[in-house]
């Protein structure tokens, strides 16, 4: 008898199943199956037969606050860069609005405008539209 290239073992299953997770993973959320799953052929559950329910709950608790940390640095960084763009984006129509000939209150109640449109807003945004378009005709009547 022949003997297959390929032995079907549980590294192997673990191995091809971790790629179709992470294929998985970069179109959907994986459900809470999927991530049992994966912890299981990573080794974690293992890992936590063997601890002592306290040292498991302080390996829990540390990775909470280090994810709380990364994740505060990820959200600085991304503030950090919105704000540059912000600023930039803002610079480059206040010197556009100047050209046209807007006065002074006009362009504050453009700038106004621009950072309520520019501002991504949880609540309320009809409101925020609104708002915006208000100021932007109070500046095109003191353009007229």
């Amino acid at each position: 008898m022949k003997e297959s290239k390929t032995e079907v073992t549980t590294e192997n299953f673990a191995k091809e199943e971790t790629k179709k997770q992470s294929k998985q993973t970069a179109t959907a959320t994986p459900n809470r199956k999927h991530r049992r799953l994966l912890q299981k052929y990573q080794g974690i559950h293992k890992m936590k037969r063997k601890l002592p329910l306290n040292e498991w709950r302080e390996q829990i608790r540390f990775n909470l606050k280090d994810g709380k940390n990364i994740q505060s640095e990820r959200k600085d960084k991304i503030d950090k860069y919105l704000s540059e763009v912000y600023n930039d984006k803002l610079a480059s129509r206040t010197k556009v609005w100047e050209e046209i000939g807007y006065s002074k209150s006009a362009i504050y109640n453009l700038k106004k405008a621009f950072a309520i449109l520019f501002e991504s807003v949880d609540g309320d945004v009809q409101e925020s539209r609104r708002d915006a378009k208000e100021y932007l005709k109070k500046a095109n009547s003191s353009l007229k």
